[in-house]
């Protein structure tokens, strides 16, 4: 919740900024030929072209560090230290918002001479720490794995919806609180005096209000994650025999063998037999990776997108950009609350449910997409996030994850967790120049609406793959791992008695 509440803000302030800096004026250009109503300063190509870089470079100074240490902190994890893991983001999300804060209390430059030297800097600094440490790939990282500690490998798609209601809940929350909190510091500034504290939140810098409070939750959540929250370690499933025996061996047998041993044991004999016994299950689980690649690089494009867009299309500005995320997320909530144990409950008997879950919030996805692109207004944009969205998020998110979940050891679940925010983030380093210079090219046709469309074909080419993923691809896993288990333990009483 600390994190979203200032999403919209911050690409709010970056537009502000760069608007005054531009522009001695804040009265609206006269109309063109081009532009036959009057125009807003912060929608000229010049602002929407240089905010876009300025996102571009954020959004590397984010994604290129955490893509390098989720996976560190997906071992250390895994390691059993998922506690002292759930800190480091936390902290890194404080040090950002500190970073933040240190801006606004700089005097405001004279309109029309420039954007600061110092903004961008003091921004890719904070974003590039916070990205060091993790932010919230590793957090929701630790967050899933914890949650596969304790669930069975049947039993976590449910789960994993469950989890995703209360990010969802935080996704509401923040953004609304977020919103208002912009609009509450702006209408605050109009009626004090210049000398008083509360000027300083006029214009575009109300939207450093949310920060305060964001700065505030991080360190509630610091000082409850060390004083109160116990540490969570690793536990084996007697329900899942095969992945525990299997991949657990050295934390769940008795053999007393040295460690050392049985790790040159496991690294000769396990990949060679799980190449063979599990080519089926690896092509099901390749295609799925792919889908998920690209489901992030369309997401990653749409972050960087959606509040140039929306502040072009339809004048939205922090608090309607909050409402959205706010109503989109207690959307996705209840369709998370209502609709996936709805599914789970009727059809449990049907094969491959969850696959054919994933098929089908690709394609609603699509439909959604191409809605957005021909979206009139602003209510219509809404509409979109709530009936079409929301559900295929639903069917999607948890399907998908319960699915690649299952298709993997007990041991290895934060890694697994990991290595999908890796890709996550690796994609937030490409996807943005992509779609920028899709946008920016469509912005001088004048066609901007159609960079959704583009985001519908990449998802069309994810729910085309989709179709080739076996709906037996669970059982032909357990199976697989059921058979490599056989094998490992054969080769590990081997080893015993050789030492």
């Amino acid at each position: 919740m600390a994190g979203i509440s200032t999403n919209a803000a911050r690409d709010q302030l970056i537009i502000g900024s760069i608007c005054e800096g531009l522009y001695p004026s804040p009265e609206p250009l006269p109309p063109s030929s081009t532009d036959p109503q009057p125009l807003d300063h912060c929608n000229t190509t010049a602002v929407q072209a240089l905010s876009s870089r300025w996102l571009v470079i954020l959004s590397m100074c984010f994604n290129l560090p955490t893509a390098l240490v989720v996976p560190l902190y997906g071992w250390l994890s895994d390691r059993g230290w998922r506690k002292g893991v759930m800190i480091f983001p936390v902290l890194g999300s404080l040090i950002e918002k500190l970073a933040m804060l240190s801006l606004s209390f700089r005097t405001p430059a004279e309109a029309g001479t420039g954007v600061p030297y110092y903004v961008l800097p003091t921004l890719c600094l904070g974003t590039f720490l916070n990205g060091c440490l993790g932010s919230y790939p590793v957090a929701s990282m630790s967050a899933y794995a914890a949650l596969a500690d304790a669930t069975p490998p049947g039993g976590r798609t449910l789960n994993i919806a469950r989890m995703e209601v209360i990010f969802m809940g935080a996704f509401t929350l923040g953004p609304m609180i977020g919103g208002a909190l912009v609009r509450f510091a702006g209408s605050l500034a109009t009626t004090a005096s210049p000398e008083s504290l509360l000027a300083g939140f006029s214009g575009y810098r109300a939207n450093f209000a949310p920060y305060w409070l964001s700065a505030m939750i991080d360190i509630l959540v610091l000082a409850l994650l060390y004083w109160v929250v116990p540490e969570i370690s690793r536990r084996c499933h007697k329900v899942d025999r095969a992945d525990s025996s299997a991949s657990d061996v050295s934390s769940c047998s008795s053999l007393s063998v040295d460690r050392s041993v049985k790790h040159e044991s496991r690294l000769s004999s396990w990949r060679t037999k799980a190449a063979a016994a599990l080519g089926g299950r690896n092509r099901d689980r390749t295609i799925l990776a792919i889908v998920l690649i690209l489901y992030y690089f369309k997401f990653q494009g749409t972050k960087f997108v959606f509040v140039l867009y929306t502040r072009l299309r339809f004048d939205w500005r922090a608090f309607e950009d909050g409402m959205y995320y706010s109503i989109q997320s207690f959307c996705r909530a209840i369709f998370l609350l209502l609709l996936v144990p709805f599914t789970n409950k009727v059809f449990k008997g049907v094969k491959g449910l969850d696959v054919i879950l994933v098929r089908m919030g690709v394609w609603v996805w699509v439909v959604g997409q191409i809605m957005y692109a021909f979206a009139w207004d602003g209510w219509v944009f809404l509409a979109v996030a709530a009936l079409l969205d929301s559900p295929a998020f639903a069917l999607f998110t948890p399907s998908i994850r319960g699915l690649l979940s299952s298709a993997t050891p007990a041991s290895h679940q934060a890694r697994l967790f990991s290595l999908i925010s890796f890709v996550e983030n690796l994609l937030g380093i490409a996807s943005p120049p992509i779609f920028g210079a899709i946008y920016g090219r469509l912005i001088g046709e004048r066609y901007e609406n159609w960079v959704f469309v583009v985001f519908a074909g990449v998802l069309g080419i994810a729910g085309f793959l989709a179709i080739f993923v076996r709906r037996d691809m669970v059982e032909r896993s357990r199976e697989g791992w059921g058979k490599c288990a056989e094998e490992e333990m054969v080769d590990s009483r081997d080893t015993t008695e050789e030492v």
